[in-house]
């Protein structure tokens, strides 16, 4: 590339940052198992004793993945599990802790790659379309849906915000229909519920299980969306932690007291979520690298497809959208 600085052509090397995915994507950029298979923290351990959700944990490092990804067999030994007051950690093959040939092993013969740090927690898919989406539905679902009353009463009070700006969709019934919710809906909705839980049904014991764990989401989704943090920027890190210790512990009450077989405290995402204050740190607010603009993109590649014969799909959308980049250039 020809350089008006140094008046000469220069070789350009452009490092890797960061990859924006979901969090099944990054699992198999990062050649392992996916989430299914999640065992950094032992089943009995994390659904019996909050503190272990919240302990420290041994990091994964760039090595680590070289290591089993290195290993044909995947027999090699990598530490893991809780970082013990001797320092000793615990140890585990390749496989058994979810390691995989996925095809992106080359990915680490790029330096500047490091699968333990550039891949970032996506908030879209694990806060909202994560934790948020199981406690509403668990709301609907288990405390509303066979009580009419109840229910009527909660649709009436989400009406009273259907006029503030941003709701560009009433919620008169749109609660009978959770299922199909995307996360514009659920960025709406926890802005209001943790309000609703605490002042209008703040005398229903049943309602009551779930409010503190609303309120946790709702203080979570107000610190990690936004743009930027001019000042005090690591006291924002420090209290995105603490918010994040909180949700687990409130979490973790839940399901005690409603002793559910598929414990939300349990859920990969859950302890995904306690990599963000790292990931945060590392590349700015979670709104930097965060995939909802990009999925929001789907819709004119899914316009442009149906003008093709459905042959070379992904061929067909590169020409397309290189014409236009061209064009815009």
């Amino acid at each position: 590339m020809y350089s008006a600085e140094h008046k000469e052509d220069v070789l350009v090397y452009a490092p890797l940052l960061l990859i924006e995915a979901d969090n099944p994507c990054h699992s198999d950029l990062c050649c392992l198992k996916g989430l299914k298979t999640y065992i950094a923290v032992a089943a009995a351990t994390s659904t019996t004793n909050a503190e272990a959700l919240n302990a420290q944990y041994r990091k994964r490092t760039r090595a680590d993945y070289v290591a089993a990804s290195s290993d044909p067999d995947r027999r090699c030994r990598i530490a893991y599990g809780p970082v013990n007051p001797d320092g000793l950690p615990l140890y585990k093959t390749a496989s058994e802790l979810g390691f995989k040939k996925t095809g992106a092993e080359d990915l680490l013969k790029l330096e500047a790659f490091d699968p333990s740090q550039d891949t970032p927690v996506e908030v879209l898919h694990t806060v909202m379309l994560g934790i948020v989406k199981y406690m509403v539905q668990d709301l609907y679902k288990n405390r509303l849906k066979n009580n009419p009353d109840k229910l009527q009463q909660m649709h009436n009070a989400l009406r009273v915000y259907s006029a503030s700006k941003g709701f560009n969709r009433t919620f008169r019934r749109q609660l009978n229909y959770t299922g199909s919710f995307v996360g514009r809906d659920f960025k709406q909705l926890i802005q209001v519920l943790p309000i609703i839980l605490t002042t209008t049904f703040k005398d229903d014991e049943g309602l009551q299980v779930v409010a503190p764990v609303f309120v946790q989401l709702g203080k979570l989704s107000s610190l990690v969306f936004m743009r930027s943090v001019e000042h005090h920027f690591d006291d924002y890190l420090e209290e995105v932690r603490r918010t994040i210790a909180d949700l687990t512990r409130e979490i973790h009450v839940f399901d005690e007291v409603s002793g559910n077989n598929d414990r939300l405290c349990s859920k990969p995402k859950l302890h995904i979520l306690h990599h963000l204050p790292d990931n945060i740190k590392r590349f700015g607010c979670a709104l930097h690298f965060e995939s909802e603009k990009g999925e929001q993109f789907n819709k004119f590649i899914q316009e442009h497809l149906f003008h093709t014969n459905r042959h070379s799909t992904s061929f067909d959308v590169a020409r397309k959208f290189g014409k236009q980049i061209a064009l815009r250039h």
